[in-house]
């Protein structure tokens, strides 16, 4: 066993040496100054051969799980959210199973929302199994947001509200709590001005759906900049533990996103070409694309060499006390050789 001890240290010493860098789990602060979600948008995949919005349109990010109890009233609060906003989004039937309003309601609706709705990756889990997660998704929420519970909202890139500051059971009237919070919190957002228009355009050619992504500033912009699509469809059936059986706006892919490092000058434009193919979706015709322009906080706070200094640090000192007791121990085995020897 003692002469295994060298080989440990030197082990310790090499895997110290080694660059350390956060943990993909690893929780992040976010810094509402430089993630704010500067402008975003709904695009119906096969619908609209072009959507070009100018005015405010919030970002309405969401995390939930079809095996979770207490995103029920979450989700049906905000499915009735989407029925008081903007129409043109308003695809098949709502959580509950009925149809939803038209454009021809004399209700007025408001300027909208784009939303979407993010899920954990739940299969094999022994407290459910969510069918609809896909690793790129959990990774923005874990990314961006940190390590958050069900259900967390987001809008515009600034958190709002999650399970932690709810009680943690489907109280009666949570889902009013969360009806009336997600309509003031959306247009609270959506009455500042956006210094960004997006315009998005489909192409269709056989079985693959081209979308055309250009944001241009109206203003000067202080970068890095990033251009974000997500992929969802709306109305997804599935009989969730929870007692939803149908999901609206459920993201489905993420398309690589387009940097833009230097920030934009007053009609400079961040400029996208994104594909999917259209076999890929259950039913083409309730799909879409929310895309989205934010500020990418991780690249100006970030410094990728933080890992590797505190690692220095951390390193030298306990690499010290390792050539340490490597002397120590190399000193009293001449001892006892010499002794032996003697």
């Amino acid at each position: 066993m003692a002469r295994l001890q060298p080989l440990f240290l030197i082990v310790l010493f090499v895997a110290l040496l080694v660059p350390w860098s956060p943990a993909a789990g690893q929780t992040v602060v976010h810094d509402p100054e430089r993630g704010e979600v500067l402008q975003s948008v709904m695009h119906k995949l096969l619908d609209t051969n072009r959507t070009v919005r100018a005015d405010r349109v919030p970002l309405f990010e969401m995390w939930t799980a079809t095996w979770c109890l207490p995103c029920a009233p979450a989700d049906r609060a905000a499915d009735r959210m989407l029925e008081v906003l903007d129409p043109a989004f308003l695809l098949g039937p709502n959580a509950t199973g009925t149809h939803r309003l038209n454009e021809s309601s004399s209700e007025k609706r408001e300027n909208g929302v784009a939303f979407v709705a993010y899920h954990p990756l739940g299969v094999g889990r022994s407290f459910g199994n969510d069918p609809f997660g896909f690793p790129e998704g959990a990774a923005r929420i874990r990314e961006k947001y940190g390590d958050v519970w069900f259900p967390s909202v987001w809008v515009d890139g600034i958190f709002q509200e999650t399970a932690e500051n709810r009680a943690n059971v489907a109280a009666e009237g949570l889902e009013d709590i969360h009806y009336e919070t997600y309509r003031k919190i959306v247009s609270d957002a959506g009455k500042r001005e956006s210094p960004l228009v997006l315009d998005v355009r489909t192409v269709v050619e056989n079985e693959t759906v081209r979308l055309e992504v250009r944001a241009t500033a109206r203003e000067r912009i202080e970068g890095p900049l990033v251009l974000t699509g997500v992929l969802w469809e709306d109305g997804l059936r599935h009989a969730g533990e929870n007692g939803i059986d149908i999901h609206r706006m459920t993201a489905k892919a993420m398309f690589p996103r387009e940097a833009h490092r230097g920030g934009l000058a007053t009609n400079e434009a961040i400029v996208a070409a994104w594909t999917t193919d259209i076999g890929l979706l259950k039913e083409p015709g309730r799909s879409g694309v929310t895309v989205f322009v934010e500020q990418d906080w991780r690249a100006s706070t970030v410094d990728p060499l933080q890992g590797r200094i505190i690692t220095f640090f951390i390193a030298t000192g306990i690499v010290f006390l390792a050539f340490l007791v490597m002397a120590r121990y190399e000193r009293r085995r001449r001892v006892t050789k010499e002794e032996e020897a003697g």
